[in-house]
């Protein structure tokens, strides 16, 4: 038997016979050998209890509570715990330790209770700011629960703790107002109102319990004392004026809330329902009072509905109420509100009216005219004006209806004739347009809109001509050829006229001059615009070209900040007029930028002096010396990149369908040239240029061949692609001693001082350099061939004259001209494009087909 097993038979027998004191010293002697038994050690902490050996034991336990630990034994652990405190169980210490160790075990409950223990003990010892972290531990753990805060703020509210005891009622009270405990609530916010009356949270969620309970006049009595330490604080504003305004004092929230808008323009919507109770209360000034203040608001954050709902409420109200309706209409106007702006023009006229103040009616007639000039109603209301005004108003009423009617063009029979009774002394009288001259207008108009791109408008046009059938036969084919383009079949074909019909139906040979010439020159413009290699280029191209086209005092286009590249900006001053002011400039293009280009829709505007929209940039406008603008969106695939904008200085000018439709054709024409302009950039940038000879890569070629083609045919333009087989030359280059790179590097140089910014010059193989030329026809591409041979041969000449050894340059070329029909892909026209002129090269290539005689003329091919 080992010495070991005596001293642990000893020590049992010890045991027996009641001697605690020698068993414990055969088991400490054991401990010795074996300091990681804790059976053994456990042992030893009972023989110290019962020994009375209180400290000894606490220290064996806080042993085995390590050793618990250690092993994962979260039980073990805190059932040593509880030993230890069982021992000591005034120890705030370990009741703490055992605490945070139930924490850090996820036991919540447990460890609350151990803290509220803690807290006790340490609170009789006087330790207080140890016991109110223990209330504060409870919290951190809960902290959803207002017991708890309710506790921690008793117990610093009785130790003179008032900071904590604040804070700790007023978070009790925002929870139980969140489970609308609400007499709970009340009393936390009390207490915290006692200990600190200046605080505003909890001055604020009094007033919130009190708006519950709908007690407005305790909300009222709660408030003013703050208010007199916080007049700018827009909870208290806004909770006070709220207060009035239920109790049905109306001046009082007025007061409070117009303060609040002067700090807060948000808080319009306040403004808007006292406006509409002040209607109900009959105060119609006051209402309109407050929505001339929030309009300017209003209107640049697009709440339209909300001014025009109060305004049509105190129109009811009072029906006659001139000034009301008078800035209705101009609202209306400039929101583009084209119906309302005439229906609330007939109420003002009708007001007018009634009150004799016929001269302002007259002004008011006028405008309707321009709004909707065939109604037929307008007879009726100039039989009631026209024995009330001078002989030199009605004059000159007359002649206003009688240029809106000719500028209209209406061929509604009841609106010719209605022009025909209003015709006055202004100008000479006229003839009727018979049914061929409107048939006539009615197919230019559709044929300008397809020409500008602009396919709704130019569809309509045709559905109206259906309407007119039958044509004559010269005007047949223009009709068919409208058919085709949108891919719709005739209605009928019409009989033939006679050749003595037609010459009386034949069109204003005038008219179609003057039509051909402005498709001449927006064809021009379009080739410029589209013919630029950045997004400058094409924005100044654009400006220049519009501004002369329609003679205004000052063109402009910028990008969008939101859009790629963004913040450039271009701009077009006529003769005599000056450069934008920078200061003014900006704060025209931040108004432009904020609806034009972020609400995609167009900024127009004959009177600046009139346009409400345009109110806060007025001085910036008169600094610039604006007095009408149009500013129209570009769009990129949808998508806002910016805007491009007119101005006119000299006088007002009203704006003119004709150059509304070109600024937007030419405003579509400009995102299209954009969105290519800066594809081009792109794949130019992202293409891996060829080492030997700068041109752009093989791998390239095709994504930068579909784009051409795909803006080739938004553009209805032609494309030509030329293969050129430089291997007789690089083959010569070789036998005369010098590098093949050599040569294929003078004619990139040659050919880049030959080709326009918008050709693409691609290595398509390694003796082949394909280019493609947009807008080019095959007899275009060839002429650009000959050119190039030319220059070789004379810079062959040039070199052998000097005595350089240099063999013959030659080259194969193979043009081929993209066949683009609407109903093809770009990558299927592509894919034909580059097979045709592979083809046409075949011959000669050696990496396509056999090599043949090498050719020196070039083929092309359609």
């Amino acid at each position: 038997m080992t010495q070991s097993k005596k001293i642990l038979e000893r020590a049992q027998k010890n045991l027996k016979r009641g001697k605690a004191r020698e068993a414990l010293q055969d088991y400490l002697k054991l401990y010795q050998e074996n300091p990681k038994d804790s059976d053994l050690l456990t042992t030893i902490a009972d023989l110290y209890q019962r020994t009375h050996q209180i400290e000894n034991a606490a220290q064996a336990f806080q042993t085995l509570v390590d050793l618990a630990r250690a092993e994962n034994s979260p039980r073990k652990a805190v059932s040593f715990h509880r030993k230890i405190i069982k021992l000591l169980p005034d120890n705030p210490e370990k009741i703490l330790e055992l605490a945070l160790f139930l924490i850090h075990e996820n036991k919540v409950q447990e460890a609350i209770e151990e803290l509220l223990k803690a807290a006790r003990l340490l609170d009789q010892h006087n330790r207080i700011e140890q016991a109110l972290q223990c209330y504060e531990r409870i919290v951190d753990l809960l902290p959803d629960d207002p017991q708890h805060h309710e506790r921690l703020a008793e117990y610093a509210d009785a130790h003179q703790k008032s900071t904590a005891a604040e804070r700790s009622y007023l978070t009790a009270g925002r929870q139980h107002l969140r489970v609308n405990k609400t007499k709970n609530a009340l009393n936390d916010i009390e207490q915290a109102l006692r200990i600190n009356p200046a605080n505003l949270d909890a001055v604020l969620l009094l007033a919130q319990l009190h708006a519950a309970e709908k007690n407005w006049r305790a909300v009222t009595a709660c408030l003013d004392p703050a208010l007199s330490d916080y007049p700018t604080h827009a909870k208290l504003l806004d909770r006070m004026g709220e207060a009035h305004f239920q109790l049905g004092q109306l001046d009082e929230a007025d007061q409070f809330w117009s303060r609040l808008y002067e700090t807060q323009p948000e808080s319009y919507g306040h403004l808007i329902s006292l406006a509409e109770r002040w209607v109900n209360a009959g105060e119609l000034n006051r209402a309109y009072g407050l929505v001339l203040k929030v309009q300017d608001y209003c209107l640049r954050i697009h709440e339209y509905d909300l001014i025009t709902r109060v305004l049509e409420q105190i129109v009811r109200r009072a029906p006659n109420n001139t000034t009301v309706l008078s800035h209705m209409a101009s609202l209306y106007f400039s929101l583009n509100n084209h119906p309302a702006y005439a229906h609330c023009l007939e109420r003002l006229f009708e007001a007018q009216t009634a009150s004799e103040n016929y001269p302002l009616a007259a002004e008011t007639l006028k405008r309707l005219l321009g709004a909707n000039p065939t109604d037929a109603v307008h007879s009726e209301r100039w039989e009631r004006l026209k024995n009330h005004l001078p002989a030199a108003t009605q004059r000159s009423l007359e002649a206003h209806y009688q240029k809106v009617a000719v500028y209209r063009r209406s061929s509604d029979r009841e609106a010719e004739a209605l022009s025909e009774r209003w015709r006055g002394v202004a100008e000479p009288s006229r003839a009727p347009k018979s049914q061929a001259e409107v048939v006539e207008d009615c197919l230019l108009q559709a044929e300008l809109f397809l020409k500008y791109g602009i396919k709704e408008r130019a569809l309509d046009g045709l559905n109206r001509l259906e309407k007119m059938l039958p044509l004559t036969a010269e005007l047949m084919p223009r009709y068919l050829s409208l058919c085709d383009a949108f891919g719709r079949e005739p209605v009928a074909a019409p009989p033939a006229a006679d050749s003595q019909s037609s010459s009386a139906t034949a069109p204003d040979s005038a008219l179609k001059e003057t039509a051909a010439k402005e498709i001449e020159a927006l064809s021009g413009m379009y080739r410029k615009i589209h013919g630029q290699q950045s997004t400058k280029a094409v924005l100044y191209a654009a400006v220049n070209e519009l501004g002369r086209y329609l003679n205004v005092s000052r063109s402009f286009a910028a990008l969008s900040s939101r859009a790629q590249g963004g913040n450039a900006y271009c701009e077009y001053c006529a003769p005599g007029v000056e450069k934008s002011n920078s200061a003014a400039q900006t704060e025209l293009l931040q108004l432009c930028e904020s609806t034009v280009a972020a609400e995609r829709r167009p900024l127009l505007s004959e009177r600046i002096e009139e346009d409400v929209e345009l109110r806060p940039i007025r001085d910036a406008l008169k600094t610039l010396g604006v007095l009408s603008m149009i500013v129209w969106p570009l769009l990129s695939e949808k998508q806002s990149i910016g805007y491009i904008g007119l101005q006119h200085g000299k006088a007002v000018h009203p704006w003119r369908n004709e150059e509304i439709l070109i600024l937007q054709a030419v405003s579509d024409q400009v995102g299209l040239a954009l969105t290519h302009a800066r594809l081009r950039q792109f794949i130019k940038s992202l293409a891996a240029m060829d080492k030997e000879s700068g041109l752009i890569s093989r791998h390239s070629f095709f994504d930068c061949l579909v784009s051409e083609i795909s803006h080739a045919q938004k553009q209805r333009r032609q494309l030509a692609l030329v293969l050129i087989d430089l291997k007789p030359r690089l083959e010569g280059r070789e036998r005369g001693g010098h590098p093949p790179t050599a040569g294929l590097r003078d004619f990139v140089e040659l050919l880049s001082a030959q080709s326009r910014e918008t050709d693409l010059a691609v290595r398509f193989d390694t003796s082949v350099v394909a280019l493609i030329l947009p807008a080019t026809s095959s007899s275009e591409a060839e002429h650009l061939v000959e050119k190039l041979r030319t220059l070789i041969d004379w810079s062959e000449r040039t070199r052998r004259g000097a005595g350089a050894p240099i063999p013959s340059l030659r080259f194969v070329s193979a043009v081929a001209e993209a066949l683009i029909l609407p109903d093809m892909t770009p990558e299927d026209a592509a894919t034909e494009l580059v097979f045709r002129a592979e083809q046409m090269l075949q011959p000669t290539h050696p990496g396509i087909g056999p090599s043949g005689p090498q050719l020196e003329q070039s083929t092309s091919r359609r």
